[in-house]
């Protein structure tokens, strides 16, 4: 029999190599890795049980809520801008450090609203 031959006791490691290039587990880890699957099955189950559920939801609602006064504010003012047809603003926007249209008080504001409406849907 040829010692070189790739029909050897090693687990069909390649030649040069000692040892299984894989192994088995132990009845310890066996176990362990059962038990942690299925822990992660019934974390799943849950989950999808709880996705199921109508449960309220203080973030999600604040900002539909938010979305549809913009729309509606959005929809008020367009209305305005065809009722006036160019009147325009009597007086100019009072100086500030930062322009009132800004995108950061924007931010900010819409952000406020958000967690005062998160606030009275928790309660």
């Amino acid at each position: 029999v040829d010692p070189s031959s790739s029909s050897s006791s090693s687990g069909g490691a390649p030649r040069g190599q000692r040892g299984p290039r894989w192994q088995d587990l132990t009845h310890g880890e066996a176990q362990r890795l059962q038990e942690m699957y299925m822990r992660k099955r019934m974390l799943d189950r849950k989950i999808h049980w709880m996705k199921m559920q109508d449960l309220p939801n203080p973030q999600k609602e604040a900002k539909m809520t938010m979305r549809r006064k913009k729309q509606e504010e959005e929809q008020v003012r367009r209305e305005a801008q065809e009722a006036e047809a160019g009147g325009g603003q009597m007086y100019p926007p009072p100086f500030l450090d930062q322009h009132p249209q800004s995108r950061r008080l924007g931010r900010m504001e819409d952000e406020a609203r958000r967690e005062e409406l998160e606030s009275r849907f928790r309660s």
